[in-house]
């Protein structure tokens, strides 16, 4: 949203993984990056991926964000 605006974006494909940027956040130090990253305007959406397990559970246990 832009000033209570929805804003269209165009579809792009994405890049193969050797051509993609990344930053493995495994301290503090990277996560304080990634918030900074965030920040920027030109970052306008995000993507998350979770992965979990049910194993002897029915609600089930993220393990890796």
């Amino acid at each position: 949203m832009q000033d209570g605006k929805l804003i269209s974006i165009e579809a792009e494909k994405y890049k193969s993984t050797e051509d993609t940027d990344f930053l493995l956040v495994e301290s503090e130090e990277n996560l304080k990056v990634l918030k900074t990253h965030l920040e920027e305007e030109r970052v306008l959406e995000i993507a998350i991926d979770l992965e979990a397990h049910t194993m002897r559970s029915y609600q089930g246990l993220t393990c890796l964000m």
